[in-house]
């Protein structure tokens, strides 16, 4: 072979000869392994997010891409420098809890909630586990977790419309006061994306990415697509509020997203959150209504609303837009079964929108 070798321990002396045995039986001269430099965590971070991007949803990708972004914010701080992948530790999935926990390391500077903490860890843990199954790199450490659950919910209170509508009217009055918007954005678009909301039950990001060329406001329905709505696959269709209705039609020009929203809204929440807080105050509803949650009432409003009016529960996932929407998703055509049953459903949200043309001068 033309090469020697100390070894520390018999063990591993007999496991050298073996592979020095099997290198001469192959007919090619032994090499020494070579130590490889331990795969950065950085690397190991995006060459998971490239695996699973092909069976993971966008907006899911997109979460925990910022999830590891902050852990890998944290690990160079700890590190002093680029962090490997052999300094995943239980002791340092602790002290990164600890450190989202602070005050000065959430989006506002303030105490990340333990709900937060845990949407961040999760996706390290993921990652990190996907890393030692891969066989990828050979320096990963066994996998451990924390094992920490997301807080049981609180119990929900439910507003009434007309509380939802003093909310509306509070947002108006806020328009009135500080019209100006960024980026062009119509000054009504949160009011917009609460009023969407109102019989629609869209989520706040759906609400936000919408575009016209879902609407139909000769079918009166409403084609929600897949990619920007939670937890569904093939989308939904769902029939549009007469008095919704009327309120987009006032709202053109019909290209793009429905509410004109800025940018940077479209990839995180801020600015319709803080106005529709605002409004609720002015408004004077109690905060067990609204508090961590002010568009996400519109939905605990009308399926209490649906619930009180006795529609079948399988109709009420598909307005809402529940994963597993059991057998009523595959029959919300126009020509299903169950469409008309959607649209007595619908009808039977109080009409209390109120148009307001005289807001935007410039559409």
């Amino acid at each position: 072979v033309g090469r020697w070798r100390s070894c520390p321990t018999k063990p591993v002396a007999r496991r050298l000869k073996l592979q020095i045995e099997s290198a001469i039986a192959l007919g090619r001269d032994w090499e020494p392994d070579r130590p490889r430099e331990a795969a950065g965590l950085e690397e190991v971070f995006r060459k998971y997010l490239e695996v699973r991007s092909f069976d993971l949803a966008q907006r899911t990708l997109v979460r925990y891409g910022y999830a590891l972004d902050v852990c890998l914010q944290f690990a160079r701080d700890r590190a002093q420098g680029h962090p490997k992948i052999g300094g995943l530790s239980r002791a340092f999935l602790e002290d990164y809890r600890i450190w989202l926990s602070k005050n000065g390391t959430g989006r506002h500077a303030g105490a990340r909630s333990f709900a937060t903490v845990v949407k961040l860890t999760e996706p390290v843990e993921l990652a990190w586990n996907w890393a030692e199954e891969s066989e990828r790199w050979p320096d990963v450490p066994r996998p451990r977790r924390l094992g920490l659950k997301q807080p049981r919910p609180r119990h929900a209170v439910a507003a009434s419309f007309d509380e939802y509508d003093g909310m509306l009217g509070g947002m108006l009055e806020t328009i009135r006061r500080y019209p100006r918007c960024p980026e062009g954005a119509p000054p009504d678009w949160a009011y917009r994306v609460a009023l969407l909301s109102r019989t629609t039950a869209l989520r706040r990001t759906a609400a936000v990415r919408i575009e016209w060329a879902a609407v139909d406001l000769d079918a009166l329905a409403l084609d929600v697509p897949d990619d920007i709505t939670k937890g569904e696959r093939s989308g939904r269709r769902v029939p549009i509020h007469p008095a919704l209705a009327t309120e987009l039609r006032t709202w053109g020009p019909t290209k793009g997203t429905i509410v004109k929203a800025p940018a940077a809204e479209c990839d995180g929440r801020g600015h319709v959150d803080r106005t529709m807080r605002r409004a609720w105050q002015r408004a004077g509803v109690r905060e067990a209504v609204w508090r961590g949650q002010p568009l996400h009432v519109a939905r605990k409003m009308l399926r209490t609303h649906y619930v009180g009016v006795g529609v079948q529960s399988d109709l009420i996932d598909v307005l809402l837009g529940h994963a597993g929407v059991g057998s009523g998703g595959r029959h919300t055509t126009d020509r299903g079964p169950l469409w008309q049953a959607l649209v007595d459903a619908v009808a039977t949200v109080p009409s209390h929108l109120r148009s307001t043309p005289a807001l935007i001068d410039d559409r």
